[in-house]
């Protein structure tokens, strides 16, 4: 550390054998002195695609959203064929709920990168949160084709699209697919609960089976308790 400090005050290391120990830092979980290296590193060179999305994705982990953008899309205008970079940018769009902007910049890339599965859960993220459920719903079925990493989270985000939908036997199937891949995520039977509950009282007893399993995986979300505690007021009811 003190020989990395010593060669960013004097300037005596290249911009670029800055960058690449500043990757070694990231490695070894130490983003701030990380941050330093890239900071001065760009300062010198300014047009280091690798270094401006890592800086980037330092910011974006740490959810400085502003300071995130600016090199973010400076690593997209460097290396526009990086599918890396432009997923990175989209994320922090994303992140910031601007999919109004993420939507014509993923379309602006799509003929790249559209092959990508990431490319395409990001696109379907976008259209989601621009309230385009059935766009969403439309790429997330052809996507569970591909086998996609994370299949779970895909599932899942197909529930919430049909949920949207007003599609409840879909989104039900599409729920207790992400359970079945990946059950120990909370948020996957709170979302099930939420759509038990929805489809009336008869699904309560359901509801409340779902929320116990939400609250085995998450016992520290008061929610998961407030929402089993509405449950059986309601079954007393």
């Amino acid at each position: 550390d003190a020989e990395s400090e010593e060669l960013t005050r004097s300037g005596i290391a290249a911009s670029a054998d800055q960058t690449k120990l500043a990757a070694i830092f990231l490695e070894q979980d130490a983003p701030q002195m990380a941050e330093k290296l890239l900071k001065n590193s760009l300062s010198l060179d300014p047009n280091q695609a690798n270094a401006q999305n890592a800086l980037g994705a330092i910011y974006l982990a740490h959810r400085k959203l502003d300071d995130a953008f600016i090199p973010l899309g400076r690593a997209v205008q460097l290396d526009p064929d990086s599918s890396e970079y432009a997923l990175a940018f989209d994320r922090v769009l994303l992140v910031r709920k601007q999919y109004q902007v993420a939507l014509p910049f993923l379309k602006s890339v799509e003929p790249k990168f559209g092959k990508l599965p990431d490319f395409q859960f990001a696109l379907a993220v976008a259209y989601f949160g621009a309230n385009q459920f059935q766009d969403a719903a439309n790429i997330l079925e052809n996507l569970v084709l591909s086998n996609p990493r994370r299949q779970d989270r895909v599932y899942f985000l197909l529930g919430d699209s049909y949920f949207n939908l007003g599609t409840y036997d879909r989104a039900e199937q599409a729920y207790r697919k992400a359970i079945e891949i990946n059950p120990k995520d909370s948020n996957y039977y709170w979302a099930l609960a939420t759509l038990m509950r929805k489809e009336g009282p008869d699904k309560l007893d359901e509801a409340i089976v779902q929320l116990k399993l939400a609250h085995q995986y998450n016992p520290d979300d008061p929610q998961i308790s407030l929402q089993l505690a509405l449950c059986y007021e309601s079954k007393q009811q």
